[in-house]
C-alpha cells in the first residue's frame, strides 16, 4: 500500500478536551479519543447527548484546539488543510437577505473577496444537481427546511472540499423529509465520494448511511466501539429490511443502553 492510500482523510489522536464552565470548573468532554477515517469512507458518529459529538467535529475544522493530543487532515495539522474540509450544520443558516445562488457562493466571496462567472457556474450545476436549480433566484423564506438544507449542503460542496462534516443535519427537519434527505445524501455521496463525518442521535439513520458506525460513551466521550455496517451499495428503503441492518441497529442500542455486555458486530478502532 502507498503513502498516500495510508494517510487517513482525518484522525484524531489521544485527544482529551476539557472546558472551564460558567463557575470555573473543568468539563472534561472528550477522553483518550482516537479514529482514523479513510478517504471517501463514510463515518456517523452516534451516542448520548452531551458526549462530544460535535466537539469532535469542531476539533477537525480548527475552531477549538485539543488540550492534549492531535487532530490532522490527510495527515497535516488541521490548520494546513482547512480548505479541503466542508461543513454543514443542524440548521441550514442561510443570510435571509441574500438569493439561494449567493448563500451558495458565501464560502467563495468571504475567502476570495469575489465571485467569478465560473464559480457561478459550479453553484448553478449543485444546485441543479439538488434540484434546487429553478430555485437559485429565491430568497431562503420561499424553500421548504428540506429545500434549505440541500442548499446549505450545496454551500459545503462549492470548494470541492475532500472532507465533509455534518452535525445533525437533518435534526431540524419532519421524519419524511429527513428520510427524503438521508437518500439525496447518499446519492450525493455516491456521485461524489467525498469523505463524510455525520453526527446524529438516529441509530436507524446511522445504520442507514455509513460504512461504520461509531458508538461514544456518556460525558467525557470516548469510543466505546466502532460497528462496521455490511449492507451492500446503493442503500435503498429496502435496505432497511434486511436482517443487516436489524442486527447493527440491535448492536449499536446494546452498546449505548448497556443492557446487554456482549458485544456481538463490534469492530476496532484504528
Amino acid at each position: 500500500m502507498s503513502e498516500a492510500a495510508a494517510t487517513p482523510a482525518l484522525s484524531l489522536e489521544g485527544v482529551w478536551q476539557a472546558f472551564a464552565s460558567a463557575d470555573g470548573a473543568e468539563v472534561l468532554a472528550l477522553r483518550d479519543l482516537s479514529l482514523a477515517v479513510a478517504p471517501g469512507e463514510f463515518v456517523s458518529l452516534v451516542g448520548p447527548s452531551g458526549c462530544g459529538k460535535s466537539t469532535a467535529l469542531r476539533l477537525v475544522t480548527g475552531l477549538i484546539e485539543p488540550t492534549r493530543g492531535c487532530a490532522a487532515i490527510l495527515g497535516r495539522p488541521v490548520e494546513a488543510n482547512l480548505d479541503r474540509v466542508g461543513m454543514v450544520f443542524q440548521k441550514p443558516t442561510l443570510l435571509h437577505w441574500l438569493s439561494i445562488e449567493d448563500n451558495v457562493l458565501l464560502p467563495v466571496r468571504v475567502r476570495r473577496g469575489r465571485v467569478g462567472e465560473a464559480d457561478r457556474t459550479r453553484a448553478r450545476a449543485l444546485l441543479e444537481s439538488t434540484g434546487l436549480g429553478q430555485f437559485a433566484s429565491k430568497l431562503p423564506h420561499e424553500l421548504s427546511g428540506g429545500m434549505q438544507q440541500r442548499a446549505g449542503i450545496c454551500r459545503a460542496l462549492i470548494q470541492d472540499p475532500d472532507i465533509l462534516l455534518m452535525d445533525e443535519p437533518f435534526g431540524a427537519l419532519d421524519a419524511l423529509t429527513r428520510e427524503q434527505m438521508c437518500f439525496e445524501l447518499l446519492r450525493i455521496w455516491g456521485e461524489r465520494r467525498k469523505t463524510i463525518v455525520f453526527v446524529t442521535h438516529s441509530i436507524p439513520e446511522a445504520v442507514l448511511l455509513s460504512d461504520r458506525v461509531v458508538v461514544m460513551s456518556a460525558r467525557p466521550g470516548r469510543i466505546e466501539s466502532i460497528v462496521p455496517v455490511p449492507l451492500p451499495r446503493p442503500r435503498t428503503l429496502e435496505s432497511m429490511a434486511l436482517p443487516d441492518f436489524q442486527a447493527c441497529t440491535q448492536a449499536i442500542r446494546r452498546i449505548i443502553y448497556g443492557y446487554d455486555t456482549e458485544r456481538a458486530v463490534v469492530g476496532a478502532a484504528l
